[in-house]
């Protein structure tokens, strides 16, 4: 039976020369052809397909924004990122927002199938740079989350309030305890991390990081150049900083 297929393009052109291929092959048939997720979103509360692939570019504002909404309509579905370079940083970072894999736009047909027919055999075709950039992030996250076993929930919560750059008046105000108690927090933490100052402690409880997949983080539809420490300190996410 031929793995159904949903593709997001905004590229018209680029639809018109995919949907052809995909109907054409034994191994494929497209169900479902959108300019944008938010287009499928509108039509319908998840893909359709067994795989959905989006088209994205790197350059522009948002691309990131748009994998996690497409993980979120893709439900039982694999989402593969159709990418105009094999970026390692770029693709590290869709992938750990919910895509599986990756074609690239200047691949042949009869290549994209391939490694889309991998992709529906459970498969997720990697290069080696970006398999060396997925290493390196479980690394770094290892290691941030050994150092934050060092730290008390107490200490971990005066931290994600050091990342959020409040100084120590407003850190006590905020946990209603004295700004020399929270001197004394921040003097253990800082002790336990082996660290001098605010920035050192905050770096080295954050995976280790890239600058391009930093300056996306950055720009529009991204999570901000430093995220919240707080899921991984097992500290409430949903409360109020005023």
């Amino acid at each position: 039976m031929a793995t159904t297929l949903t593709l997001i393009s905004a590229d018209a052109a680029l639809r018109a020369r995919l949907v052809p291929l995909f109907n054409d092959s034994p191994s494929f048939h497209c169900v479902g052809v959108y300019a944008s997720a938010a287009q499928l979103c509108a039509q319908s509360r998840t893909s359709p397909s067994d795989l959905l692939l989006l088209d994205v570019d790197w350059q522009q504002p948002g691309w990131l924004a748009d994998v996690g909404r497409a993980r979120l309509l893709a439900g039982e579905a694999a989402v593969v990122v159709l990418t105009p370079d094999e970026s390692p940083e770029m693709l590290v970072l869709a992938m750990a927002h919910g895509a599986c894999g990756y074609v690239l736009r200047q691949e042949s047909g009869a290549a994209m199938l391939a490694r889309l027919e991998e992709v529906a055999r459970g498969l997720s075709p990697i290069s080696g740079a970006v398999a060396r950039q997925l290493i390196q992030r479980v690394q770094g996250q290892s290691v941030a989350t050994r150092h934050l076993a060092r730290l008390s929930l107490r200490e971990k919560e005066i931290l994600e309030f050091l990342a959020l750059g409040y100084p120590y008046k407003q850190i006590a105000d905020q946990l209603a305890i004295s700004i020399n108690t929270v001197r004394t927090y921040v003097r253990r933490l800082y002790a336990k991390l082996e660290v001098p100052c605010r920035a050192h402690a905050v770096l080295k409880c954050q995976p280790a990081p890239w600058g391009a997949v930093q300056q996306v983080m950055a720009g529009p539809g991204g999570t901000g150049p430093l995220p919240s420490l707080a899921a991984r300190c097992g500290l409430p996410t949903d409360r109020k900083l005023v």
